[in-house]
This record gives C-alpha cells, structure tokens and sequence, in this order.
C-alpha cells in the first residue's frame, strides 16, 4: 500500500524506546509521524494533520495536558481524536484529560495488541465520519440539482400554461356567448355547453398548474372565499352514465378523477342550459330593463368594466361581464355586452373600456 492511501498517526513522546516501539508496531498500517516533545508535536500536527495522536501525559517542558489545551484551541487541530499514553491510573487525572478533551486512555505498560485496537477504534470512526460527509455534500449536490430541475419544470409549465390559457379563454368566452343565443336550436346549445364545459374544466386545470407553480416559487396568496354548493357538486365522487336522452348520475366512483370532473361539470352545464331554453314562460327583457333599479345595476357594471379595463385587469372584467350576462336583458343590450367580450377576448382593453363607457352613458 502506498503512503498517501494509508491513514496517519502522530506519535509524541519524549522517551525515544517508547516512540521506537509503537511506531514498529504502527508503521505497517499507517504513516507514522514522530515528535519528542510537546512544541514539535503540536508544529507537526498543524503540518500534517494526522488522523490520530498518541500522546505521552509526562514530558519536560509541555506536559500531554498542555499541548492537549493548545491542540484543542487550533482551528486546524481541534477536532484530531487524541489518546493519552501514561502511567497515572487514578480517576483524577483521567477526569482531567477527558475534561479537556482527551478521546481515550492506553495505560503503560504498553501492549501492542491495545495500542492497535485502540488506533483503529478511531481510524474507523474518522472513516465513518468521512463517508458521511462524502454523502452529505453528494446529498447537498443531488438536492441542488433537484432544485434546478424543478424551478426549470415550473417555469416551463407556467411559460406553457399562459400559452394555452390564452385561446382557451377565448373559446370559453365565445360559447359562453353563443349558449346565451336562444335563436339556436336545442341539440346546438347542448353541444355548445359541451364545448363549454370541457374548456372552462380545462381551464381550471391550467390554472390548478399555474398555482402549483406559485407554491412553488413560495409566491402564492391564500384568500378565505365562500365555497359555493355548486363546487360542493362538482366535487361529488359520482360518475354520469349513459349520452345523449340517457342522463341520469350514476353512483360508481371513477379512478380518474378529472375525467370525472369533466364527465359531471358538463352534465350540470347541459342541464341548465337546457333547463334555460325549455322554459315557456318568460318575462319581457324590455321590461326587465326598463326597472329603474336595473338601469342603475347596469350602468353601474358597464363603468365597473370600464375601469377595470383601464387598468388591464381581465380577470376582474371578465368576472364582471360573466355576472351581467346572466342577467335577462334585451337583445340590444346583449348584443352590446357581446362586443365588450369580443374586445376583451381579443385583448383590446381600451376597446372594451371605450365600448362600456359608450353603452353607460346611453341608459
């Protein structure tokens, strides 16, 4: 075995028999050092930084305590495992060196059967600490790379996310006027609300994407909203059954959830819709528009949207426009409310806020 592969003990003594003797018994297995008083040894620690010392309690000059106490206060030395070699048994002076840190004890006479096992007790543990540390940083390093990888993954899929949540905003805006259109027949509508359902599920789900990324990045806002029965429905673990004339829920539980969660919103969606358009009676939207309290509804909507629009706020004006359209209206003001989301769906806010500006102030 070579030197360099070999661990190294520092062996401190001033009897020269005593350093002859233990460094024969070492030197097959490790690279020995050898210093004959208490100042060498500590200028040979700092230079070589063995893994082990072997250091004698009484020598002239610097006794094992003291150079102990220095070995100790160097940043470089402090923490090499140090074993007292002496002759003093009582428990006063062992209480002494281990007060001051000595890690263990070889009582003279020397044995070499000891003096091994006692050196490769500590090689081993400075092994084991090695390893440890080895894997630490490897851990350190894995968990670095790991960090890279997701922060890249999330900016992918919040770069990918806006890409896509662009023209589906689009077509859930465009079915969501075109379900408001009761000219169209029934089977129309309810592929309409199929269209409708499909894309604002996935819009949910993008936007599920874009907030798992905020959590990620430590960026995401939690608010206390109400939770609507609607969601509650939404949420229940039933799965529908059958197309077309053959409507009902069934009770099974689906594996894919959000399979599920699509197969139910568009029933619920359809049933509305068609709920909505089967209705014989209805009031006159003229009439309903000529309330003085729903004049003033209106307006006070339109000037909303205008300012949210001012400020390229589309969730906000989205939200807004959402809320009027469920109102019964007249065709004229249906059909204005359409050009508003045709400009916003097209991104021109000013447009948008022009338009509702426009209408507001004709009421």
């Amino acid at each position: 075995m070579d030197n360099t592969d070999k661990n190294s003990v520092l062996v401190v003594d001033d009897d020269k028999e005593s350093i002859t003797a233990i460094s024969h018994m070492l030197t097959p297995e490790y690279t020995v050092y050898e210093a004959k008083n208490g100042r060498d040894a500590i200028g040979t620690a700092e230079e070589y930084l063995p893994d082990v010392i072997l250091l004698d309690v009484i020598m002239p000059d610097m006794d094992g305590y003291e150079v102990l106490s220095a070995l100790k206060e160097s940043n470089k030395t402090r923490y090499i495992p140090v074993i007292f070699i002496t002759g003093l048994n009582d428990n006063v002076n062992e209480e002494k060196g281990l007060a001051l840190g000595v890690t263990d004890y070889i009582n003279k006479p020397l044995h070499e059967a000891i003096i091994k096992s006692r050196v490769n007790h500590q090689i081993q543990i400075i092994r084991q600490i090695r390893t440890i540390e080895r894997l630490n940083i490897d851990l350190e390093n894995a968990l670095i790379t790991a960090e890279a990888a997701n922060r890249a993954k999330s900016v992918f899929l919040a770069n990918m996310s806006h890409e896509i949540r662009a023209p589906i905003n689009a077509i859930v805006g465009i079915a969501e006027i075109l379900m408001q259109d009761e000219t169209l027949p029934p089977k129309v509508i309810e592929g309409i609300c199929e269209i409708y359902g499909s894309s604002d599920l996935l819009l949910r789900i993008i936007n599920d994407i874009l907030d798992l990324s905020s959590i990620e990045a430590d960026k995401l806002e939690l608010a206390i909203e109400k939770y609507e029965a609607a969601s509650l429905i939404n949420d229940t673990a039933l799965i529908p059954q059958g197309k077309n004339d053959d409507k009902a829920l069934g009770a099974g539980v689906t594996e894919n959830m959000r399979q599920f969660r699509m197969n139910l919103t568009s029933q619920l969606k359809n049933a509305v819709a068609l709920q909505s358009v089967a209705k014989k009676a209805k009031p006159k939207e003229e009439e309903y528009e000529n309330i003085d309290e729903n004049k003033a509804y209106l307006r006070e909507k339109l000037l909303h949207v205008q300012m949210v629009c001012e400020v390229y706020d589309f969730k906000a004006a989205d939200e807004a426009m959402a809320e009027l359209r469920q109102k019964k209206w007249s065709a004229q003001t249906k059909k204005n409310l359409d050009t508003i989301s045709r400009h916003l769906l097209h991104g021109d806010y000013e447009e948008a806020a022009s338009a509702a500006k426009g209408y507001a102030d004709i009421i």
